[in-house]
C-alpha cells in the first residue's frame, strides 16, 4: 500500500504529459518500494510475535520452547535461520498464507557469498571466493599485496 501523496509524471508520448498518475500500490524499482516492503514485512514480523535486533533492524527473532528463529532480511530476501522445528514450522505456513512466498529450500548464495549446505554430515561452507576475486579484479593494485606476520601475545 503506498502512502498518500506518490505521484508519477505520464510517459512521453502520452495524450496529455501534464498530468501526475497517483499510484495505489508500491511498483518494484520505485524508490519507495524497499521501504514500504520493509514496513510491511516488519508488521507482518510482529504479527507473528516477532521482535527486530535493535543493533540491526533487518533482523527478526522469535523464541519457541524448542528454540528459536531468527530472520535475515536483505531487500526482498529472506534469510531464515531455523533453531526450532515448530518455529520454522509456524513461519513457513504463515508465509505461504499471508504472503504468497514459496520455499525455495536449502540456500545457495546471500549477499553475493555461495552457501553449501550437507544436512547429512551437519556441514555448512560458506565460500566468498567469487566476491573476492571480483574485488581483485576491480582493484588490480590488490594482485600486489603479500601476507605480513601478525604479532601476538606470547601469554
Amino acid at each position: 500500500q503506498m502512502p498518500p501523496g506518490v505521484r508519477l509524471r505520464t510517459p512521453q508520448g502520452t495524450t496529455d504529459e501534464r498530468y501526475n498518475v497517483l499510484l495505489k500500490k508500491a511498483l518494484y524499482g520505485l524508490k519507495e518500494s524497499t521501504q514500504l516492503f520493509h514496513r510491511m514485512l516488519s508488521k507482518f514480523f510482529a504479527e507473528l510475535g516477532y521482535t527486530r535486533c535493535k543493533t540491526d533492524t533487518s533482523v527478526f527473532y522469535k523464541q519457541h520452547n524448542d528454540g528459536c528463529v531468527i530472520v535475515s532480511t536483505e531487500v526482498d530476501d529472506l534469510l531464515i535461520l531455523p533453531f526450532s522445528t515448530r518455529g520454522l514450522e509456524e513461519l513457513h505456513t504463515a508465509l505461504a498464507e499471508k504472503l504468497d512466498v514459496p520455499d525455495f529450500g536449502l540456500i545457495h548464495a546471500f549477499f553475493g557469498l555461495h552457501v553449501d549446505q550437507d544436512v547429512e554430515k551437519g556441514t555448512l561452507t560458506i565460500d566468498a571466493k567469487k566476491q573476492l576475486q571480483g574485488l581483485f579484479n576491480q582493484l588490480p593494485m590488490l594482485n600486489r599485496l603479500h601476507g605480513a606476520k601478525t604479532p601476538s601475545c606470547k601469554n
